[in-house]
């Protein structure tokens, strides 16, 4: 028996959403890395960084015998952790075998080898400082060099970290000329942080900077907030991520933004805005380059788009520095607002927000990324005159979350039971209600509520949005094709049921042509549906728990697991009986036995009844997980 088509598309739906699985979480947990053991790739769809290592790679002994361990340590040096990392040990002299994989590690809690045992990866996506482990071999191998890749997020991460050679006590002196050099690492690793101040009025400026200690223990409160400083922050407990502050002065108001960053090349910024959205809002930061320079800048956002740049001479900047990850900036910024509008007026109240993100510095022009989910806004509107010391929020998004709602109740319920039923329970149900057969009011009342749900989901994403907007998911571009995928879903959605207002009369010769056509277009829809779900809650404006993806996941094997039963009795109903059976016991279709028929009929009722109540759970999960978000559950 061949599986109908059916089956065999939502045995490809998993295969693939099990690969994009891997692929979006990034191998949490190192388990399934293997592929990345070659070039040391964590294939999370975005190119590793360029810039120094924040990373460091340390060896307790500058050489090594065999049998003898030596103590590697990985370490970040700044506040901000590594997520995971991928270790290995490989010969350091050029023209040598750099490909194998030598020794191997000795597993320490939070960590697990791969790659054959030849390396040591972490076993969990939880934040690190610094791991130790030991490295030992049976022989020696010659001189030695371990490569590592540290995970900072998904987006970001360090590729083939080179470690200083650890030598070979049995081989002669090394020859630096041979060997690979080692990775460059930031100046934090080295002790030796740089600062940039600008001279033009350096010293107006009183404002404390946040940054005491910070290497340490984060960014901490200046004691001024809430008296002669406003003030918003991003704290844990004592330990700061970020902190704004702001104070007049005269006809100006000199801002400082202290913020962590990923990478030497960062931007860091402050947005006035009417609501917590992004939309018509006016913009300032700072931005940092390869060289240690810091640049003001000054932009608009008009939508959900990047920030329109423009030059404005009147805003200025006081003071920076870069130094232990820490971006840090005072900007003296007029208080009325501009000739055009773009800059705007600082004595009116506004939702304050924070972004921060990649940046790159070319002379005097400065070019940002999108922030990536590093973005908190206050819970009110504040004035140049304020002086509050509020802590921040990331924004919500409820009409998002009820978009994603619906359209898991629409597909995952809805209509995982009205194509079931259509398919498989024309014989059970034959009786009729409203003069309709019983099978056929559920598939119409199944497939009315998945286009009643479709239909508000769509028009609620595009009221959130307002109008249509290009995502912006960096490491994942993939993901950017949620809406246009989401509006194909919908025009299927509207497509299926006009067709069946027309669909010709059951003797008719272009009955089969609707059959065909109905049921393509319905299982596309549905398809494509639950595929831009599992889209959709990777999206970072989503914002739910990274696991939810194992529950839809469990979902398409569930709806995969019924489908193949049900087949398997469709294939069992169109069997000739033998011709030893009594004709008397033969079913009125002449193909089974009247006990057979009432087997099956009763099989199939708690199939469907199964199915129910297992829907119901998978779509109760994730409307809950959707509706409660990751932030909830981490707290």
């Amino acid at each position: 028996m061949q599986l109908t088509w059916n089956t065999a598309v939502w045995t490809i739906v998993l295969v693939c959403l099990s690969r994009e699985n891997s692929w979006v979480d990034a191998y949490s947990s190192g388990n399934g890395i293997g592929s990345a053991c070659a070039g040391l790739n964590p294939l999370h769809g975005a190119s590793p960084q360029t810039s120094p290592s924040p990373f460091s790679i340390s060896v307790d002994a500058e050489s090594y015998t065999a049998n003898t361990p030596v103590t590697v340590t990985i370490k970040a040096c700044t506040p901000i952790p590594f997520k995971g990392f991928l270790i290995q040990a490989r010969r350091a002299a050029q023209g040598t075998d750099q490909q194998e994989l030598l020794g191997s590690f000795g597993v320490v809690s939070g960590t697990q080898q791969t790659c054959g045992g030849l390396a040591l990866v972490h076993n969990s996506g939880s934040d690190k400082t610094e791991v130790s482990f030991q490295w030992t071999t049976p022989s020696t191998q010659g001189h030695v060099q371990f490569w590592v890749t540290v995970v900072e997020t998904r987006a970001v991460f360090w590729q083939a970290i080179k470690s200083e050679v650890l030598k070979d006590a049995s081989l002669p002196p090394l020859d630096p000329s041979g060997f690979t050099p080692a990775t460059a690492v930031a100046t934090e690793c080295t002790n030796a942080p740089t600062t940039n101040q600008p001279t033009t009025n350096a010293a107006d400026t009183t404002t404390p900077t946040p940054t005491d200690d910070a290497a340490s223990d984060g960014l901490t409160i200046p004691s001024g907030c809430g008296t002669s400083l406003g003030c918003v922050s991003e704290c844990s407990g004592s330990k700061c991520e970020t902190v704004i502050t702001w104070r007049e002065n005269g006809d100006s108001v000199l801002y400082t933004i202290s913020s962590l960053v990923s990478s030497s090349t960062a931007y860091v910024s402050i947005g006035f805005s009417s609501d917590q959205t992004m939309g018509e809002d006016s913009v300032t930061g700072c931005a940092s380059g390869s060289d240690g320079s810091v640049l003001v800048f000054n932009a608009e956002n008009t939508g959900r788009t990047r920030p329109v740049m423009f030059d404005d001479p009147e805003v200025t900047l006081k003071q920076s520095s870069i130094a232990n990850r820490i971006l840090s900036c005072t900007v003296d910024r007029p208080k009325a607002a501009s000739g055009n509008g773009k800059r705007f007026d600082v004595t009116k109240k506004w939702i304050i927000m924070f972004a921060k993100g990649s940046a790159s510095v070319s002379g005097n022009t400065v070019s940002i990324s999108y922030h990536s989910g590093n973005k908190f806004v206050t819970s009110s509107k504040y004035a140049s005159s304020d002086t509050p010391n509020v802590g921040a929020e990331t924004p919500e998004h409820p009409l998002v979350k009820a978009h994603g709602s619906l359209m898991s109740i629409a597909w995952i319920f809805f209509a995982s039971i009205g194509i079931v039923v259509a398919r498989y329970y024309k014989p059970v149900w034959t009786q009729t209600l409203f003069s309709k057969n019983v099978w056929f009011q559920v598939h119409r009342t199944s497939m009315a509520l998945v286009l009643l749900t479709t239909v508000i989901g769509f028009v609620i994403i595009f009221l959130e949005e307002k109008g249509w907007s290009e995502l912006i998911e960096p490491g994942a571009h993939h993901l950017e094709y949620h809406p246009h995928m989401g509006v194909v879903v919908t025009a299927l959605t509207v497509l299926n049921p006009i067709m069946a207002v027309f669909r010709p009369s059951p003797d008719s010769k272009r009955r089969p042509i609707f059959n065909w056509s109905h049921w393509i277009v319905g299982y596309s829809a549905h398809i494509l549906a639950v595929i831009t779900i599992f889209f959709g809650i990777k999206l970072q404006k989503s914002q739910t728990p990274d696991f939810l993806v194992y529950i839809l996941a469990g979902y398409v094997a569930w709806q995969l697991l019924v489908e193949i039963v049900l087949e398997l009795i469709q294939y069992r109903i169109w069997e000739k009986v033998s011709p030893s059976s009594d004709e008397s016991d033969v079913s009125a279709d002449g193909k089974t036995s009247k006990k057979e028929e009432s087997k099956i009929l009763l099989a199939k009722k708690i199939i469907l009844y199964t199915h129910v109540i297992v829907l119901v759970i998978f779509t109760s999960l994730t409307v809950a997980f959707i509706a409660i978000g990751d932030e909830e559950i981490e707290d």
